[in-house]
């Protein structure tokens, strides 16, 4: 209801199902069934549907139950985004399934959009002082490579929601992550092989010398048995 209330409220063209009122409970959501398809099922879309208007509402809705309401929706996979026919004749986004949310406190919604615009810019900063409001803690042996990781990843999750130019950024960085990443197995491949080929030598040359092989240690050398000077008795 609070989600519904918020769209309507704001004007925003994506439909929530309401709950049915008796068939409720603390285990149990009933609400209205809703005729449509899943939102990437773009063949299904009548003729002249604007799934550029389609996306844009989705977009909005989430940022306003999120950030003005402190709603989330837990389970945005495309099977629970659908699209309907609205009574008028005209296609909008429906989100089902609010099996799974999370209500979030205002420092919640403030550090949460601090995260994002630190993602999307890549702003390290931002990004460790945001993400260490909402509980994530790192230690001394933090490295600076796993951080660069970590805001890719976060930007790879807003993909969809940015311009084409910077999906081109955001792809070549991560081709560029992807060749170095390569790059440093091949070369821990190459210093492992090293050596495992060194200790094999040095453990030959230990060998030749009739020395341990697990200290080095140099065999005692025998002292040959003197002849008897004299003859007893």
């Amino acid at each position: 209801r609070r989600a519904v209330a918020a769209l309507e409220a704001r004007g925003i063209d994506v439909a929530v199902p309401r709950p049915v009122d008796g068939l409720c409970g603390r285990k149990v959501l009933t609400m209205d069934f809703i005729e449509g398809w899943k939102i990437t099922e773009v063949h299904r879309m009548p003729l002249g549907t604007d799934v550029a208007a389609l996306a844009r509402n989705l977009l909005e809705a989430f940022a306003v139950l999120t950030f003005h309401e402190g709603l989330i929706h837990g389970d945005p996979h495309p099977g629970n985004i659908f699209a309907e026919v609205a009574p008028d004749g005209h296609v909008r986004p429906v989100l089902l399934d609010w099996g799974i949310t999370k209500e979030l406190t205002a420092d919640e919604r403030l550090n949460t959009a601090r995260w994002v615009i630190a993602s999307m810019s890549h702003d390290r900063n931002l990004f460790m002082t945001a993400g260490n409001a909402l509980g994530y803690k790192t230690t001394e042996h933090f490295e600076t490579d796993a951080l660069e990781d970590w805001m890719t990843g976060s930007m790879f999750l807003f993909r969809d929601s940015l311009p084409s130019s910077a999906q081109t950024y955001l792809f070549g960085v991560l081709g560029q992550q992807g060749e170095e990443a390569r790059k440093r197995e091949k070369e821990e491949e190459q210093k492992r092989l090293r050596e495992e080929e060194e200790e094999k030598v040095k453990l030959k040359g230990k060998k030749g010398t009739g020395g341990c092989v697990l200290c080095g240690a140099s065999p005692k050398k025998k002292e040959p048995k003197k002849a008897l000077e004299s003859i007893p008795g």
